[in-house]
């Protein structure tokens, strides 16, 4: 299968560079320059806002389709477009074609990629029943079988995958090695990180990383708010994955959402991508009145009701407050809550800030020594 997948990538890429060649002098002599707001553009076609094209102005569509990939939603996109224009819909009749044309290339090769991804998430599944590890898929592998219409909306650019201990990360991550993939890094010292990343190189145009989690953050500041025994608890099956295959529960899978998008925002070289946002509408939208009422106990208890509640305010400002459908009783909690957290969002891309709060995070005063020493 794998060596299947591998010829059909070599195959697309290579047309994608040949046609490449004519698309790129089409879409030049046909466009100029940057749209305002590009990125509100593609966060309206992804929440079927229909938004009208800008008529007048010159348009580079390879920054369009490059901005989208930096973005996470090529393949929304594509989607979207391609069902706008099955339906005849009048909004997508202004979009050139050319336009069109570049995103459905685009969502033809992430399809590929996720089907290279399923298959090594199928192989990781298998290593982990041999071995008889329980763990929990998380991310785009597993929200991408339930949260999704099909499981290349979700982009992803890794596998990841939760341990119950750095023990079983470990072993899996020998058992890795062991098919041919190769740790990228060094192992991290016991309160640093909570991660073990391997890599597969499976073309020249193609690496694949699995990234094997015993903590349900790569960091303190989130990593102790859970353990690995209550998320099993609450984890839904992914049969098409595997039998073994199992991922976050949805209210857990909101909250990890949330934590992961604070977290990634307060490191250098990270902006908020329109994935992450997207994340949570598509998670919620199934979310009753016992759902809500779940997760904002879990905040309330987690004090992560402030990391919430602003992950939700800014998916609400890309893809409009009625998009998400926040009950506004669930807004009240969070916003009471948040009042008593101690953790200040807004102020995590303060270095010192920063360090302090992932420090104060570990449970004991002997950890957050340990922590200073391994840290610095």
């Amino acid at each position: 299968m794998l060596s299947d997948l591998e010829f059909l990538l070599g195959n697309f890429y290579r047309s994608r560079t040949i046609l490449s060649r004519f698309w790129v002098k089409k879409r030049r002599l046909t466009f100029g320059a940057k749209m305002i707001d590009s990125r509100g553009w593609l966060a309206s076609v992804i929440a079927d806002r229909q938004p009208i094209w800008p008529h007048g102005q010159k348009f580079d569509v390879l920054y369009l389709e490059s901005l989208a990939k930096r973005e996470g939603v090529a393949a929304l996109v594509g989607a979207r477009l391609q069902s706008a224009a099955a339906s005849r819909d009048a909004w997508v009749t202004a979009v050139p074609f050319v336009v069109r044309q570049a995103f459905q290339d685009a969502a033809r090769e992430v399809a590929l990629i996720s089907m290279l991804q399923e298959d090594l998430a199928n192989r990781l599944l298998f290593l982990m029943a041999q071995a008889e590890l329980p763990g929990l898929l998380l991310k785009g592998q597993a929200l991408g079988q339930w949260a999704f219409a099909a499981p290349h909306l979700r982009e992803s650019i890794d596998i990841d995958v939760l341990l119950a201990s750095r023990k079983d990360a470990e072993l899996l991550a020998d058992r890795l090695q062991e098919v041919g993939y190769g740790l990228s890094h060094l192992k991290p010292a016991e309160l640093v990180g909570y991660e073990l990343t391997c890599v597969s190189k499976v073309s020249d145009a193609v690496n694949i990383e699995i990234d094997l989690h015993w903590r349900l953050s790569n960091s303190p500041l989130f990593g102790y708010r859970f353990t690995f025994d209550e998320l099993m608890e609450e984890s839904i099956a992914l049969p098409r994955l595997g039998s073994n295959a199992r991922g976050l529960g949805p209210v857990h899978a909101l909250i990890h959402a949330c934590m992961h998008r604070a977290f990634n925002l307060s490191e250098p070289g990270y902006f908020d991508s329109l994935k992450w946002l997207f994340d949570i509408p598509m998670i919620t939208r199934g979310f009753g009145a016992t759902d809500w009422s779940h997760f904002t106990t879990l905040c309330r208890e987690r004090g992560l009701a402030g990391v919430c509640l602003v992950s939700i305010d800014a998916a609400a400002e890309a893809f409009g407050a009625d998009f998400l459908a926040l009950p506004s009783g669930v807004r009240n909690v969070l916003e009471h809550a948040r009042t008593n957290e101690s953790l200040d969002v807004s102020r995590l891309r303060q270095w010192r800030y920063r360090e302090f709060k992932v420090m104060m995070a570990l449970p004991t005063v002997r950890m957050r020594l340990r922590y200073l020493v391994q840290r610095f």
